[in-house]
């Protein structure tokens, strides 16, 4: 994935939409975004550690580790 001219893994790119949604939590009213923007980081850190994971395992992951239930 490219992103700005800058190659992302996918780790990198769970990191980044991380980074995205923290930011955008301060601008958004309300307490929400930030337990999705931990979910994705977590997600981001576990796709660091295991990068070939199935996409619909990255999607798992991201739905338990935000708190979707």
């Amino acid at each position: 994935m490219t992103l700005f001219g800058i190659t992302l893994g996918v780790g990198e790119a769970w990191l980044a939409a991380a980074l995205m949604l923290a930011i955008m939590e301060l601008a958004a009213p309300g307490f929400f975004l930030i337990f999705v923007a931990a979910g994705a980081a977590v997600t981001g850190f576990v796709m660091l550690a295991a990068p070939d994971l199935h996409p619909i395992v990255q999607a798992l992951m991201f739905a338990i580790f935000s708190g979707s239930r």
